[in-house]
């Protein structure tokens, strides 16, 4: 097995290379994924279809997808260990928030979109190249030039040093600067929180009315006063559907100041980053992802993965199960952990969306 400058393979290996072993050698991902990953997948679909349906489409067609998975893929997403699970928003419920936070968070983007999900294939130096791009756009507001941005879903916003020591996005640039000849002057990270903005409480369902119909107990249904982290899209849209189910529901001085606040949390659900590229980073960049293609191969050559433990890797990582019970060499666990995996067909998957 021959490794080619793959991004995520090689960015896997940096991590630790028994990662990159289970999951780009003996090609194994978890049977169930996580919910905050299968949110990430759906929101980057509809960054991706976006160009072609335009955004109302694109989340229509997230409800068409949740509405053909079948019921074990639905429960992945909906099981929660508390709470009533009738009461859990669906997918496309979390998606829809998330995106409508967003294009209000940037409603004055003054992005021009060239290219979406741009395949860059070739070589450099000579060794195979092969990678896929989420967006390539020319904005002012941004610099001269061509940005390139990657939208990344995650559940925790990561701080500078991960930022701008990541090679993902610095490597793409350069791949697009030698094989396609595109003037890319910086690179943006594009980072969503896969955490929704909540959304606020009807309250007093239960009071009575009095025969002249005025409450009995409280003051009838009502959108609680209650603070919470959401955004302002979402607040409005629960008062405006309340108030057609309960149109006694008014907006005080109280929620008036819960809406001001709504539109700053929305920040904190979105943070964007922006890399000038400079020729120093740009040969750091390459020349670390051709020496861990060089580490990788050698691994690959003498079937010797060691281990990088980490106090914050280790604890969250898929593969620790299996990668403890291997190293312990109790069969009966390493069984135990393979049945929770299954194969992973990152390889010809790649090939097939760059074909």
């Amino acid at each position: 097995m021959d490794i080619p400058i793959e991004v995520s393979p090689l960015r896997a290996y940096q991590k630790c290379p028994k990662l990159f072993e289970y999951r780009y050698v003996r090609n194994l991902e978890r049977q169930h994924k996580s919910r905050p990953l299968l949110l990430g997948l759906e929101l980057h679909k509809v960054f991706e279809e976006e160009g072609e349906y335009g955004w109302e489409n694109a989340l229509k067609r997230v409800d068409t997808r949740w509405s053909d998975a079948t019921s074990e893929q639905r429960g992945m997403y909906t099981n929660v260990s508390k709470g009533d699970p009738d009461n859990v928003p669906t997918l496309p419920d979390d998606v829809r928030r998330i995106i409508r936070a967003y294009l209000q968070q940037y409603k004055n983007d003054d992005w021009d979109v060239l290219e979406r999900e741009l395949l860059i294939k070739g070589e450099i130096d000579g060794i195979p190249f092969q990678g896929i791009v989420d967006k390539l756009v020319r904005s002012d507001s941004l610099g001269d030039g061509i940005t390139l941005v990657d939208h990344k879903s995650t559940g925790r916003i990561p701080d500078e040093s991960i930022q701008r020591l990541d090679i993902q996005l610095p490597m793409y640039a350069v791949a697009a600067r030698t094989i396609l000849g595109l003037d890319i002057q910086r690179v943006a990270f594009d980072y969503i929180l896969t955490k929704p903005p909540t959304v606020p409480e009807i309250v007093g369902l239960k009071d009575k009315k009095r025969d002249d119909m005025t409450w009995r107990d409280g003051r009838g249904p009502r959108l609680s006063t209650r603070s919470i982290t959401t955004d302002a899209w979402t607040f409005m849209e629960t008062f405006r559907e309340a108030q057609t189910r309960y149109p006694n529901i008014t907006m005080d001085d109280t929620h008036s100041k819960l809406l001001r606040q709504a539109q700053v949390d929305t920040s904190k659900f979105f943070k964007r980053v922006t890399i000038e590229l400079t020729p120093h980073i740009t040969d750091t960049v390459l020349a670390e992802a051709k020496a861990t293609r060089v580490f990788a191969q050698a691994s690959i050559n003498t079937g010797v993965y060691p281990r990088h433990t980490s106090i914050t890797a280790c604890p969250t990582c898929d593969y620790k199960r299996l990668c403890m019970a291997e190293f312990d060499n109790y069969p009966e666990d390493i069984e135990a952990a393979l049945e929770e995996m299954q194969p992973n067909n990152y390889w010809d998957r790649h090939k097939e969306k760059a074909a």
